[in-house]
This record gives structure tokens, sequence and C-alpha cells, in this order.
């Protein structure tokens, strides 16, 4: 789960270059901080949505 989390905030980086909003909006670093922990929940639940999406269509496509 750590491992997941970690790759996310690496992901966030490149995928929405929070940083820089973040730098922009805030100028302190604990906030950055709390900003990129939560846009990675987000994150997280997304995938975990998309996940259980996938696996139940896979589900469905072997009970039949």
């Amino acid at each position: 789960m750590i491992t997941i989390v970690y790759k996310n905030l690496e992901h966030n980086f490149q995928k929405h270059s929070n940083w820089d909003f973040l730098v922009s909006t805030f100028g302190g670093s604990t906030e950055i901080v709390i900003g990129l922990i939560f846009g990675n929940i987000f994150d997280l639940v997304e995938q975990i949505f998309f996940l259980k999406e996938k696996y139940s269509e896979y589900s469905t496509i072997n009970d039949q």
C-alpha cells in the first residue's frame, strides 16, 4: 500500500505538476505536502474504483 501511494506521488508530480501550482498558491512546504497527499488520495480512490470496475467486468465474463 505504501508503495502504491509513493508511486502515485511520483505520478502526480508528472501528471498534474501540482508542485508549481501549490507553491504559487500557498508558498509553504507543509501545505504543499498536504495538498499532494490529498491529491493522491483522490487519485487512489479513482484507481480503486477503476480496478473494481475492471474486475467486475472480468468476473462477469468468467461467469458466462
